[in-house]
């Protein structure tokens, strides 16, 4: 078992590494990662791409702002094809089963908490998931930021979003000081990015 955690660990450090670049305002695999995992993206109005900002904690694929707000929105995106599938045997490990393994090693690091401490995490309702997003399983948490990653914001959003066989991918909501009417925010950007039907 210990063997196993820390495989999944190397893969996830591996899967979600060497992407982002340091004064770019995304990963040069966004897009190619959208094409893989047959997502959608559309920048929502009032928001504006902005530099991906290199950090220790969770390494991120693209990045926008909401002028009005302060609202910044971060994306990270995994292709099961790309980071697992002919790289290693998928019999013993399915990746489709590690949705929230991946999703709680990336708010821990985010939010800046350590074991046991992980942020609540809630599961949507999967017809909704389907309905919306165009996935098979997603989930949220919201937590205060104390990490490197959340420098310049207070709280955080999170949310999990995985078609099977496919991927996953990531939304953090930013937030500098209490959330209050800012949450409207993420009703209206949710679903910029999702699995096409």
């Amino acid at each position: 078992m210990k063997v196993k955690i820390i495989v999944i660990m190397s893969l996830m450090i591996i899967g979600f590494s060497a992407k982002a670049q340091k004064g770019k305002s995304h990963n040069p695999d966004f897009k190619e990662f959208i094409e893989i995992c047959n997502l959608s993206f559309a920048l929502p109005d009032g928001f504006h791409s902005v530099k991906v900002k290199k950090n220790k904690d969770v390494i991120y694929d693209y990045a926008m702002k909401d002028d009005e707000t302060g609202v910044e929105m971060r994306y990270v995106i995994n292709s099961f094809e790309k980071n697992f599938y002919g790289i290693i045997d998928t019999t013993s490990f399915n990746p489709n089963k590690m949705t929230r393994s991946f999703f709680t090693s990336a708010i821990l690091n985010a939010s800046g908490n350590v074991l046991p401490n992980i942020p609540e995490i809630e599961f949507l309702d999967h017809n909704l998931v389907k309905f919306d997003l165009g996935g098979d399983k997603a989930a949220t948490s919201m937590f205060l930021l104390n990490s490197d990653f959340g420098k310049g914001f207070t709280h955080c959003l999170a949310m999990v979003v995985e078609k099977d066989n496919v991927g996953l991918f990531m939304i953090f909501w930013m937030f500098d000081g209490e959330p209050g009417e800012k949450i409207n925010v993420v009703k209206h950007t949710a679903n910029a990015l999702k699995f096409n039907l």
